[in-house]
């Protein structure tokens, strides 16, 4: 008799386990045999402005007057739409496409990033200034011996993409006299400035004995050009 029952048992595990499948075994809160009531496919695929109107339009599915597509008169009405079918749980993606004619005049459909700005796909951003910072230049804020000197050479590029006011003060200019500035006005604005005296303090006075008494410096080295 025992005999029979591991017998008896063994069998009936080998049945078991040859017709067992996981849809057996699926969670009471689950029912997966339910269709699914919000599927892709249900789902309108197609935002369209035809003239003054929208078209909804689910391109999927058949044609029906009324249901598929749908028409809005303007933004406001699809918005609402949008808003009751969050309010069925109906949840779908939108997408905003915009009837165009290509090189061969078919008809083709372009996607834009928002019904509300349609900038050919690019969204719309504001400029952004770049901020002044302060320059750092020890040839320019250590008196009494580093000060009113011009500004040094940035030769480990610490200032590369900082808008600095020496930045500020090459670029804003209007017109400017040297010939390496982007704003340059010209040989002709150049002279003028010369003829002017703007760069006067850049040369020597003609004096023909440095302040060191004694010393007197030679004509050749002492000359500069003059317009």
């Amino acid at each position: 008799m025992k005999e029979q029952l591991i017998i008896l048992g063994f069998i009936t595990g080998i049945i078991f386990c040859a017709t067992y499948t996981n849809k057996s075994l699926t969670e009471g809160f689950n029912d997966r045999n339910r269709p699914q009531q919000n599927a892709v496919s249900d789902c309108p695929n197609l935002l369209v402005k035809k003239g003054n109107k929208l078209m909804l339009l689910n391109s999927r599915k058949a044609k029906i007057p009324g249901i598929n597509p749908i028409f809005f008169d303007n933004l406001e009405d699809y918005v609402e739409f949008v808003k009751w079918q969050h309010s069925q749980d109906i949840k779908c993606p939108v997408l905003y496409f915009n009837e165009m004619q290509d090189a061969q005049g078919n008809t083709r459909y372009r996607m834009l990033n928002d019904p509300l700005d349609p900038q050919a796909g690019l969204p719309s951003y504001n400029q952004i200034m770049a901020t002044e910072v302060p320059l750092y230049d020890s040839n320019m804020d250590h008196p009494p011996y580093n000060q009113n000197n011009y500004h040094g050479f940035d030769s480990t590029n610490q200032n590369l993409g900082r808008y600095t006011t020496l930045d500020k003060a090459f670029y804003t200019n209007d017109k400017s006299a040297n010939a390496m500035d982007v704003n340059w006005g010209g040989d002709g604005y150049a002279e003028k400035m010369i003829k002017m005296g703007k760069f006067n303090k850049d040369f020597r006075k003609q004096d023909k004995f440095s302040e060191f008494k004694g010393v007197e410096i030679p004509p050749a080295n002492n000359s500069a050009p003059r317009l």
